[in-house]
């Protein structure tokens, strides 16, 4: 329940998964407070349009009006890398000596995820101070950071379309805000659309030529902020790399 303060109402919750890890880990239980000031880089709490049921924690990456793009992992805005490259994790394959690893061990490197790919082969998720330290225990016998530029889950990434983006390699794109307009491409109609369709009941696309009212638009400006969110266990994360703004 939430509790009443000078300044606002806070409320708690706990994070069921790793996808912010190692900022939050599984089973956290932590206070927030609802909030219109939003800033780049924060925790933020939030309902997705997929299922408003559900609160969503992710960190607020790209900000109304600005341009996002990821080059090898990393989180670039207007052509500035604003990644604290020790809060990310990262995955990694890795070979063992042994099928099993000690639970300790994995609770030591804060290894929350540890999946088997086969007997010895595992994908473990870990930031660069993690992954060091880890590399050293000698049962490791072969480590290789995985670029998800050959993973499959390329089809699945938003907006669904052609555009030869990857998980790791995203962008880059323009964040909408409320008065900024862009001019509408062959190319960028698949990124825009369903918000544009949101802000205007009466949008109709068809072969690339997008109308409102029965008109056809090539330019289009925005009733609304829109943000982009990203998990910090960036491989391990279902954000708006995969379900947009």
């Amino acid at each position: 329940k939430p509790i009443t303060t000078k300044y606002a109402y806070v409320n708690f919750a706990t994070n069921p998964t790793s996808a912010m890890s190692p900022a939050l880990r599984v089973g956290d239980y932590f206070a927030y407070k609802k909030t219109d000031a939003i800033a780049q880089n924060e925790i933020v709490i939030f309902k997705s349009h997929l299922d408003t049921s559900i609160l969503w924690v992710k960190r607020c990456i790209g900000m109304p009006g600005s341009t996002l793009e990821l080059k090898n992992g990393n989180a670039f805005i207007n052509g500035f890398n604003i990644d604290d490259i020790e809060k990310i994790k990262y995955q990694y394959n890795i070979t063992t000596e042994r099928a099993l690893i000690n639970q300790k061990m994995l609770e030591k490197y804060n290894i929350l995820d540890l999946q088997p790919i086969d007997d010895t082969t595992y994908k473990v998720f870990l930031t660069n101070n993690e992954a060091k330290e880890f590399f050293m225990n000698s049962f490791v016998k072969r480590n290789e950071r995985a670029r998800s530029d050959a993973l499959t889950d390329k089809a699945y990434l938003f907006p669904k379309s052609n555009l030869g983006w990857s998980p790791d390699n995203y962008g880059p794109i323009y964040v909408p805000k409320v008065g900024g307009s862009i001019k509408l491409t062959q190319t960028n109609i698949a990124i825009y659309i369903s918000v544009i369709q949101s802000e205007n009941k009466t949008c109709m696309v068809n072969d690339s030529v997008v109308q409102i009212d029965g008109n056809k638009i090539n330019e289009y400006t925005f009733k609304h902020n829109y943000y982009f969110v990203l998990g910090d266990n960036r491989y391990n994360s279902a954000d708006s790399r995969y379900w947009g703004f």
